[in-house]
């Protein structure tokens, strides 16, 4: 059997040496070493994970130049099966041969990039055939395929069988897996979850006291999870697997690989709540959001960025499901104002303004506390900071200030003098930029009291920034805020001298005018508050004689 598995060793490498030659392409994969200590590993592995892409267009290339023949492999008992083909095994036995039939049939699949059989090959080593070979043979499997750069079979290994009959060769294919640049693959990563790979983890999770096991286990999941996010995520809330990991916050053995797979699975949320988990991993929440907060104190006093802005992206992504808050005082995240205050690198204030982001959507409650930690003033610097994406979030953080009921917040943003940063900002800006500016002013106004609305007019020059949004903004829903804005300022006001000056104002900024014009919009629903906002200037004017 070994001599056999050797020979299509051989096989394999002589096609590829020519394949090399032909395309002229010089692949150079590093073997990670396997005595480099755990820190080293998750540095390798960051590294293999930001050369994906450049991997996956290599691979690609290298593909389009396969020109292998198409061999069939099924059971010897099908009259297609080709007997020439496996001559050389007949005299194994029936175990061996049908493990040999399918390393070949693998192989094939994986260079003609067919995943969907590939995967049916791979059921096939799920079940128990394999286990009836000797370790020795299965080893030496391993290593063949490996060197082939073919990790798809390795799955089949990735089981809580294999972990209890076969620790060291479970060992062996999850280190081989995670060294190997495949992650690329979006398709692959969802055939893993759809062939239960997933559940095998987390089982293994549950019943392993291994630590190399448990750390290789959840790198691996945070790898899966970097690649295809969104199908991994589903299957981790279905297998309530928070729940299974936050016991692992208790042992620093884990820390590094707990993080980074909190960093991957929470960092990039989309279009979930809390109530989305099971109750399991929400009673978990509360744990790992104090272990993320407790290494985010411990990371920060030691200067550790790598891994202070891996937690402030977990923790980010709490914050978008509403976690945070549902789970902790906002007092609690002081520690990200102070982030803010005294570090000025990219990787770690982004996240940190992406959480006061989230932190502030919606809650005049969080806001409130805002103000009173002075937010205000930090997150003014950044405001017009030279990453697009810190303004972006420091400006959604001002709108949804701007955006609440409290009359005092409104009177603290007037106060700080962000109104006249603002208004160079939307002269200057990017048209995102300029029309979250809009967005700003207009909310603003909406909801405020009659001398609230006077003094932004009059101090603040409110009447001249809606002149330059009216001829500036592009984005027709920002119009439409502002429009409900004037339309809110004509209902309210009851005092006559500041109705009387608002309409004035109005007139001496040509503002009825541009509202005129949104008459003729194609919009329907800009069309029709642009008509009603006029008519009722119109109303207004001749109710007070204004010429």
């Amino acid at each position: 059997m070994l001599k056999i598995l050797y020979n299509i060793k051989n096989s394999f490498r002589l096609k590829f040496l020519k394949l090399k030659k032909q395309t002229q392409l010089k692949i150079n994969m590093q073997d990670f070493q396997q005595n480099q200590d755990e820190s080293h590993e998750l540095k390798q592995a960051i590294k293999f994970k930001q050369e994906n892409h450049r991997i996956k267009i290599r691979r690609e290339k290298l593909n389009r130049q396969l020109n292998f023949t198409r061999l069939k492999f099924t059971n010897k008992n099908d009259p297609d099966f080709n007997h020439n083909q496996i001559e050389d095994i007949k005299s194994l036995s029936q175990n061996e041969q049908l493990v040999a039939q399918k390393l070949q049939q693998l192989q094939i699949h994986f260079n003609l990039r067919e995943f969907d059989q590939c995967f049916q090959v791979v059921k096939f080593f799920s079940q128990y055939t394999i286990f009836n070979s000797s370790e020795e043979i299965l080893k030496e499997s391993i290593q063949i395929l490996n060197e082939t750069d073919f990790p798809l079979y390795l799955i089949a290994f990735i089981s809580q069988e294999t972990a209890v009959n076969y620790p060291q060769l479970f060992k062996t294919s999850l280190k081989i897996m995670q060294n190997i640049p495949y992650v690329w693959d979006q398709q692959f990563i969802s055939k893993l979850v759809e062939y239960r790979v997933l559940d095998n983890l987390i089982e293994i999770l549950k019943n392993q006291q291994d630590e190399i096991v448990i750390n290789n286990a959840l790198f691996t999941l945070a790898s899966f999870s970097c690649t295809d996010q969104n199908c991994v995520q589903s299957k981790l809330i279905e297998l309530k697997a928070y729940s299974i990991f936050q016991p692992f916050q208790k042992f620093d053995a884990f820390r590094t690989n707990l993080i980074y797979l909190y960093e991957c699975t929470f960092g990039n949320m989309v279009g979930l709540t809390v109530e989305d988990f099971s109750e399991e991993d929400q009673d978990s929440f509360k744990y790992i959001i104090h272990y993320l907060m407790s290494e985010l104190k411990k990371s920060y006093n030691q200067d550790d960025e790598d891994i202070t802005q891996q937690v402030l992206w977990a923790l980010s992504g709490m914050a978008k499901i509403e976690a945070l808050i549902e789970f902790n005082e906002i007092s609690e995240y002081v520690l990200i104002l102070d982030i803010l205050e005294n570090n000025h690198k990219e990787l770690v204030i982004i996240p940190a303004l992406c959480i006061v982001n989230y932190l502030s959507y919606n809650s005049d409650r969080n806001i409130e506390e805002f103000v009173t930690f002075d937010y205000i003033s930090v997150l003014k610097k950044y405001s017009d900071h030279s990453n697009y994406k810190a303004r972006i979030h420091t400006m959604y953080t001002f709108i949804n200030m701007a955006a609440c009921s409290s009359q005092n917040i409104k009177d603290v943003l007037l106060e700080k003098n962000l109104v006249s940063k603002f208004m160079v900002m939307m002269q200057q800006d990017k048209p995102k930029i300029r029309n979250q500016c809009a967005l700003f002013f207009a909310y603003l106004l909406d909801n405020s009291n009659e001398n609230f609305i006077r003094r932004a007019i009059q101090d603040y020059y409110f009447m001249n920034i809606a002149k330059q949004i009216f001829e500036q903004i592009n984005d027709i829903d920002n119009i439409f805020s502002l429009l409900k804005t004037f339309e809110y300022i004509l209902d309210c006001v009851q005092s006559q001298d500041i109705m009387i000056f608002v309409l004035q104002q109005m007139q001496y900024y040509k503002i009825n005018e541009y509202i005129e014009e949104l008459t003729q919009q194609h919009f329907e629903h800009v069309t029709d508050k642009a008509l009603l906002i006029h008519e009722k200037f119109e109303e207004l004017i001749q109710q007070y004689d204004i010429n």
